[in-house]
């Protein structure tokens, strides 16, 4: 029979492993919190986006600061304008998240490459796009003018192309679209899954533009289907056949476009409709180079 004091010594040992337990995770959870290979680029520390690299960290911290002194001092020294760090993201990285233009343009200026792919495939041209809407239309146009960014980069895994990021933006959509476009980004091609670009600007509920590369006569014809669906659940959800929605113009005459056609829209309500389409050209045609 197991005596009092046995018992005791068994309990002991039993709570003693259980905080060594419960020690050893916390430790191994502080070590994971502070491994930059857990942390979105948001929260990192310019050490942790550029770890082991002092040159780098300097030079991204003085690029952050507008510093064009001492960046010039920090790059005829070696540091390099297109060191890579965490994630494989290249030094411009940091001020996008930390946003400065001036000093932004210059690292452009001394050949960072906005076009060079992080370890996921994503190149810097793609994130600047997909940032805009938070630090302004400035820099995918430094990207683009000064730095040689590609508008037709692919992220390699799925043909993901910046312009689809842009697609997303609220209050520089227009403008970055323009932009891409101007510098030569193709409106006619498809992603790694056979989706067209398309049939992705009917996704983000951007009609007007969607009118715009139609009447461009980008190709849509395996997209028709999707095509379909997407619009039947965008008019039941999305509000989109309503008067007072900002795209129903465009929306009505996206349709009426794909009706004459051969397309079928049955399922939209006819009292919907408006009276008379409008006949102006997208607002969009107006920043556009002629091609």
């Amino acid at each position: 029979m197991e005596s009092k004091t046995d018992y005791n010594g068994h309990l002991f040992m039993k709570r003693t492993q259980s905080i060594l337990l419960i020690l050893f995770l916390v430790f191994l959870t502080s070590c994971a919190s502070h491994n930059p290979e857990n942390l979105p680029l948001y929260a990192m520390s310019v050490r942790e986006m550029f770890p082991g690299d002092m040159k780098t960290q300097a030079l991204a911290l003085a690029a952050a600061d507008g510093d064009i002194e001492r960046m010039d001092r920090l790059v005829a020294r070696g540091a390099d304008v297109n060191a890579r760090g965490t994630y494989g993201v290249t030094l411009p990285t940091w001020v996008i998240q930390h946003p400065n233009i001036s000093g932004f343009k210059h690292l452009m200026e001394l050949g960072a490459d906005p076009n060079i792919h992080w370890d996921n495939g994503k190149a810097l041209l793609h994130w600047i796009a997909f940032k805009t809407d938070d630090i302004g239309i400035e820099y995918l146009k430094m990207a683009l003018d000064i730095g040689g960014g590609d508008p037709n980069v692919e992220r390699p895994s799925n043909g993901k192309r910046p312009i689809q990021n842009i697609l997303w933006q609220r209050k520089y959509r227009n403008d970055g679209f323009a932009l891409l476009y101007n510098a030569g980004a193709d409106l006619d091609y498809k992603d790694k899954y056979d989706v067209s670009l398309v049939h992705h600007t009917i996704r983000a509920e951007a009609y007007d533009l969607v009118y715009f590369m139609l009447i461009q006569g980008v190709d849509y014809s395996e997209s028709q289907k999707g095509i379909i669906t997407t619009v039947k659940n965008q008019s039941e959800r999305r509000g989109l056949v309503n008067a007072n929605h900002p795209q129903y113009m465009w929306f009505w005459r996206c349709v009426n476009f794909f009706e004459k056609q051969g397309m079928s829209f049955d399922f939209l309500p006819a009292d919907k409709r408006p009276a008379v389409l409008d006949t102006a050209p997208p607002p969009i045609a107006s920043k556009l180079h002629k091609r």
